[in-house]
């Protein structure tokens, strides 16, 4: 088992009052922009000096393993991903990607996809790695997609929410379609899924169309910037009351949970209906009432 870990020692460091919250990390003075995703004036960026610069682009703001267990994706302070060898003892740096305009939020890895034509031309005797999609989001609004098969290059741009990229998750699942088979047995077709979680109070899903990923397996360039049937399509906007910190998909039984401002919802997936909401008062006052009431202290 492995266990990769930041630490607050090798992270920047700013000043709080005393309203800060358990999710103040969200809150980080970007370099070049605000909460809100807009662009910090100039005169004020330049108050930051090097030896700043320095600490907040040695930040990790976040890790993801690749789910074959091979690779570690990290992105950090000023909007740079990193992608390591988790085969290689030491480490090693296999790809660098200018991403962002600004810190690194979140990253997420899908499922295993079939390999492209010109992969299995290039490697006729192996070894076929799994290819997976990545996909990171940043405090510049932006949802970028990598191909991890054409050595992690960007291909997509999902420009959807208005604020900071607070979380994202893919969400695998199977789909009865009404088309019959002979056997007067249902279809089942794989889908997948990437949501996105905003600063904004937002939920975005976007769906892969697989039929268009499979056509253009070689060239997701190309489908990427078609419009008539895009590549990711967007299939549901939730819109919450609170502004959503962080989601986690628990994928076979279908269900999601956010992190909000002192609350907790849970979801049923696909539809995104609210199972429940917990106001972290509300659970704290049922929990000491359920002590007092077994005389526990």
């Amino acid at each position: 088992m492995i266990f990769i870990t930041t630490h607050k020692d090798e992270m920047a460091e700013y000043e709080s009052d005393s309203t800060s919250t358990p999710y103040d990390h969200f809150k980080a003075s970007p370099l070049d922009r605000g909460e809100d995703g807009q662009l910090i004036d100039q005169k004020e960026k330049s108050r930051v000096d090097s030896d700043e610069m320095s600490e907040y682009e040695g930040t990790i703001r976040c890790i993801r393993i690749s789910p074959d267990g091979t690779e570690l994706a990290s992105g950090n302070g000023v909007g740079n991903i990193r992608i390591h060898s988790l085969e290689s003892p030491d480490l090693a740096q296999t790809h660098f990607i200018e991403a962002h305009d600004s810190e690194v939020i979140s990253l997420a890895y899908s499922s295993a996809l079939p390999n492209s034509s010109k992969h299995a031309e290039l490697n006729p005797n192996g070894p076929h790695r799994p290819r997976f999609l990545m996909a990171s989001g940043g405090r510049d609004k932006q949802v970028l997609l990598f191909d991890s098969e054409d050595n992690y290059h960007s291909f997509m741009n999902l420009d959807h929410h208005a604020s900071t990229i607070t979380a994202l998750q893919f969400n695998e699942y199977s789909s009865t379609s009404d088309a019959r088979l002979s056997s007067n047995q249902p279809e089942y077709r794989q889908m997948i899924e990437l949501i996105s979680s905003s600063a904004d109070k937002n939920l975005a899903c976007k769906q892969l169309d697989l039929e268009r990923f499979n056509i253009f397996s070689n060239e997701l360039d190309t489908a990427a910037t078609e419009q008539d049937r895009p590549l990711f399509k967007h299939v549901k906007t939730q819109i919450c009351k609170d502004k959503v910190m962080s989601l986690d998909v628990a994928g076979q039984a279908q269900y999601m949970v956010t992190g909000h401002d002192k609350s907790l919802c849970l979801w049923k997936l696909p539809t995104f209906e609210k199972v429940w909401e917990k106001r972290l008062a509300t659970m704290e006052k049922e929990m000491s009432s359920k002590k007092s009431a077994s005389g526990v202290n």
